[in-house]
């Protein structure tokens, strides 16, 4: 048996990393693509006027993203994760995949509509991915969770770069910005596409347990039972000191537990409604912590950033100020999301801790307002470089707690659980998390008074 920091080990971490980048890649490509489409679409109406494309996005995007994960998780038997992922990553790569086709097109209403439906459909294909992917990894070892929201972090990050290097190599005209824009989703669809065919071909599960086994292999009986993986303490008498505990590797390596058999089967989906209840009244300060993270973080990026803050250098500026601001963010966030596997300092697992410090980061809102403000007492050229630093500030802090609760609350909730539940927890708190991303969107509209 390999042990639990071999070579097995990290590439499981890896490969459900590269997921975890799919499962937003799609998303993170239209905001920031936003410049292109506010470019593309001045004079439209519902563009406003060719200003605020992401509180746009976010309108038809998270509402639909929602309702997916909501319908799925109430009626968690409707599709196995394993056919809901396979759909899903196809799906958003074939989204991306039109977008530079509709772009090839004239601009029209006719064409804004398509591209704001084509949106909608990748809300859809999003939410059958995220919560099955999290389902399957919260059967496994914490690690795997860890390395899923590690890869939503790297998704952001990589998209951050590579809008980056597009905008340089082209010049800032609107055919550059076309051509930018084309070569962005094309790669963005080759990501997507290959996060798939990584799923097929690494992340495969037995279907159902021994289902799969080669003809004249033994089958399991009550006498010799399949090998489990104890993962976490029983529901009923569990303390929060045994969940912690718990959240350490033990058993086999997470490339065995791959290919062993689990009490439910990673690939279903099993649980009734009132499990859905029973779980979620065990887990309800990790839920109610997620979704205050994605209320606060919603609610200031990327709209705050992107539409409300001013470059040091006016308007001229702006576009590399926000995707600036925006890989600052990114930056944070990766840290805070990939250092709990590196740091053990920062594995959290005591709910009550966790929705505390959840809850102060309610300052950041009060901290953005004054870090914006362009009328600073003193020198004239402090006040203008104070802005801009103390934004920087704000947002890598912002990135960082972000991913670092983000990461804690995802990985923990599994091991508060019995391990038949745990998908079903990972299933709860991607419903928390987009609970939680609409609520903040629909605040970020108030910066706008």
């Amino acid at each position: 048996m390999k042990t639990a920091t071999g070579p097995d080990t990290w590439g499981t971490f890896l490969t459900y990393t590269g997921l975890g980048s799919g499962t937003l890649a799609a998303w993170n490509s239209f905001i920031l693509g936003a410049d292109y489409f506010e470019s593309r679409f001045p004079a439209s109406g519902l563009c406003g006027g060719g200003q605020h494309a992401n509180r746009l996005f976010t309108v038809f995007y998270l509402p639909v993203n929602l309702s997916v994960v909501a319908g799925l998780t109430y009626w968690n038997t409707l599709l196995s994760t394993r056919t809901r992922i396979r759909i899903g990553l196809a799906g958003s790569a074939l989204g991306l995949a039109l977008v530079p086709l509709l772009g090839a097109l004239p601009p029209s209403g006719l064409t804004l509509a398509a591209t704001l439906g084509l949106l909608c459909c990748v809300g859809v294909t999003d939410g059958l991915t995220q919560p099955a992917l999290f389902a399957e990894a919260a059967q496994g070892p914490p690690l795997l969770t860890h390395a899923l929201v590690t890869g939503t972090a790297l998704a952001g990050l990589a998209a951050c770069a590579l809008r980056v290097a597009t905008k340089a190599l082209l010049p800032p005209t609107p055919r550059g910005l076309a051509a930018s824009a084309a070569a962005f989703f094309w790669v963005a669809t080759a990501w997507v596409a290959g996060c798939l065919a990584l799923y097929l071909t690494r992340a495969q599960r037995p279907r159902e347990g021994v289902e799969e086994t080669t003809p004249g292999a033994r089958t399991p009986t009550p006498a010799s039972p399949p090998p489990r993986v104890e993962l976490s303490p029983s529901v009923h008498g569990a303390s929060e000191e045994d969940a912690e505990a718990s959240l350490l590797p033990r058993g086999p390596a997470p490339e065995a537990v791959l290919r062993s058999p689990y009490l439910v089967p990673l690939g279903t989906a099993k649980a009734g409604v009132g499990e859905v209840r029973a779980t979620l009244r065990t887990i309800w300060r990790l839920s109610l912590a997620t979704c205050l993270i994605y209320t606060v973080t919603l609610a200031i990026f990327p709209g705050v950033l992107v539409e409300d803050a001013r470059a040091p250098s006016g308007d001229a500026g702006r576009g590399w100020f926000v995707v600036s601001m925006m890989t600052l963010f990114n930056l944070g966030d990766l840290a805070g999301k990939g250092g709990p596997t590196l740091v053990p300092a920062l594995r959290w697992s005591r709910q009550g801790g966790i929705l505390g410090a959840v809850c102060l980061r309610a300052l950041f809102i009060p901290a953005f307002h004054l870090a914006g403000e362009r009328h600073w007492p003193g020198d004239r050229l402090v006040s203008q470089l104070s802005a801009p630093a103390g934004l920087a500030l704000c947002t890598l802090g912002l990135g960082f707690t972000n991913g670092v609760l983000t990461s804690s609350a995802m990985a923990t909730a599994p091991a508060h659980v019995a391990p038949s539940q745990a998908g079903l927890a990972g299933s709860i708190m991607v419903l928390s998390l987009d609970v939680g991303l609409v609520l903040g969107a629909a605040l970020s509209f108030l910066w706008l008074l």
